[in-house]
């Protein structure tokens, strides 16, 4: 099996685009983590926390942060051949319920329709 690219995942609040997010992580995050221990994930949170800290304490520079951060623990993960939960303290619970966030309203569609197809893409089959 191929091994995949460790990965984060950030969210920018308000439809912002996500290259305001990619921006942080490129040019202000980056050049920090080049060549550091990803074992020393909250140092390296303390340090990108602190180096954002002129933009704010909320939105973007946190979102990115965020994404970096989840890319870290997937590192350690790895290396240890372990699931993340088991780096953080272990599973409360084996299932999970899921749901699905959606169903909008798009201009000039049929929202039934739309909405059928949307739910069918949820649905996930054993």
């Amino acid at each position: 099996m191929k091994e995949l690219p460790a990965g984060g995942e950030s969210l920018c609040h308000g439809l912002q685009p996500p290259e305001i997010a990619a921006s942080f992580v490129q040019f202000c995050l980056k050049p920090m983590l080049i060549s550091r221990d990803p074992f020393d994930v909250e140092v390296l949170w303390e340090e990108m926390y602190n180096q954002t800290r002129p933009f704010g304490q909320h939105g973007a520079a946190i979102n990115a942060i965020s994404g970096v951060d989840i890319a870290l623990w997937d590192v350690i993960g790895r290396s240890l051949n372990k699931p993340i939960h088991k780096l953080l303290g272990g599973a409360f619970r084996t299932e999970v319920q899921p749901y699905a966030t959606g169903f909008y309203r798009l201009q000039g569609k049929d929202y039934l329709q739309e909405g059928v197809k949307e739910a069918q893409r949820h649905l996930c089959f054993p």
